[in-house]
Parts: C-alpha cells; sequence; structure tokens
C-alpha cells in the first residue's frame, strides 16, 4: 500500500497544491494555504517511507512513530490550509462560495487530527472520514476551478 497509494496520493496532493497556489496568486490572491495543503501530499510521501506497523498501533517501532509524526504534520496543514482558504476564497469572486465551506471543514479536518491522537477502536474510522473530507474538498475546488 505504501509505495503504490500514499506516495502517487502525496504527489496528486502536491500537484493540486501547486496548481491552486498558481491559480490563487494569478488572481491577486495570496498562497500561502495552498502552501499549507501542500504538507498533506508532504506527509503522504512520508507514510510511504515510513510505513506504520501492522494495526496501526499508537506507539510502535521508530518507523510506526515517523509515521504518526508525518501524519500529523499533513492534517494539521490541512486543517489550518483549509482555514486559511476561507480568507483568500472570500477574495476571489470565482471561489467566494467556497470560503464558508473551507471554514467550516477546517475546524473540522483539526478536530479529527485531535481524535487520532487518542487509543480508540475507531481511529481508523475516524482517519478514513477526515481524508474522506480533505479530498471531496479537493475534488469540489478543483471542479470549480474548471468550471470557473
Amino acid at each position: 500500500m505504501a509505495w503504490l497509494g500514499f506516495a502517487p496520493a502525496g504527489l496528486a496532493v502536491l500537484a493540486f497544491s501547486a496548481l491552486l497556489h498558481a491559480q490563487l496568486t494569478s488572481h491577486g490572491g495570496e498562497g500561502t494555504s495552498a502552501v499549507l495543503l501542500s504538507l498533506l501530499g508532504v506527509s503522504y510521501v512520508g507514510a510511504a517511507l515510513f510505513p506504520c506497523d501492522a494495526g496501526a498501533p499508537f506507539w510502535g517501532t521508530w518507523k510506526n512513530q515517523m509515521h504518526n509524526l508525518v501524519a500529523g504534520l499533513g492534517y494539521f496543514g490541512a486543517g489550518a490550509g483549509l482555514l486559511e482558504m476561507k480568507r483568500a476564497f472570500e477574495d476571489l469572486p470565482a471561489l467566494s462560495a467556497l470560503g464558508p465551506v473551507s471554514g467550516f471543514l477546517g475546524p473540522v479536518i483539526l478536530l479529527g487530527m485531535f481524535a487520532l491522537s487518542f487509543e480508540s477502536p475507531v481511529r481508523g474510522l475516524i482517519q478514513r472520514t477526515v481524508e474522506g473530507v480533505i479530498f471531496a474538498w479537493m475534488v469540489v475546488v478543483g471542479a470549480w476551478l474548471m468550471a470557473a
């Protein structure tokens, strides 16, 4: 899964973030939000380099701990990036409708990151939900930009 799933997903997030950054800055916006979002892509590549132990324990080997560290960095970047995206989108007429959605989802992602820091039988479900929210948001923003 690591090299076939995480690495390509990370590179796709990095490409999306770079294109979003270019789109934001070319329309007079600021690109900090896209840079923050790119941390998610970095974390996915990091997850490929440092796979988690079987069963994804909270602690474990040093590779598992590195996996958790880069994952936390990525979720923080995504949550903070969406919060910052709210402000960036409000200044751009073509994306202003997505500002409130981004402003709502940013704290949801950060809350999910907080919930992932505790041992729980539903931790995997929380992780997949957070990732699903982030990727759904990316699809909507990408479609919105293509239509604009």
